[in-house]
């Protein structure tokens, strides 16, 4: 049986600023909750790498870089299954993830 590897990210990182002086260093605290969610889609096991949502009064499909937070109302989505995403007939797909590979080059 062939093994899974999932992808963890951290989505929040706290400093703890008050700690003065010597023991400052000692006192700091940096918490860091890292999150493992896979693509949405079945029999799909790759680590989530965008959430995909519905506007249904405007007929608007959104897909974005992965929300910090899972929501019941939008779905997780790996880098492929996001890229090959397709809006329903007579609906509207709005790709708000930040550009990857040579799209993110740009020429000055």
């Amino acid at each position: 049986m062939a093994s899974v590897v999932r992808e963890t990210q951290p989505i929040a990182i706290a400093v703890c600023s008050r700690a003065r002086g010597p023991r400052a260093r000692q006192m700091r605290v940096v918490l860091s909750i890292s999150m493992s969610r896979s693509c949405a889609r079945p029999t799909c096991s790759i680590a989530a790498a965008a959430t995909m949502s519905y506007d249904y009064e405007s007929q608007i499909v959104w897909i974005e870089t992965l929300h910090i937070e899972d929501h019941p109302m939008t779905h997780d989505l790996c880098a492929t299954h996001a890229d090959r995403s397709r809006p329903p007939q007579g609906w509207e797909l709005r790709d708000e993830r930040a550009p990857r590979g040579i799209y993110s080059l740009r020429a000055s």
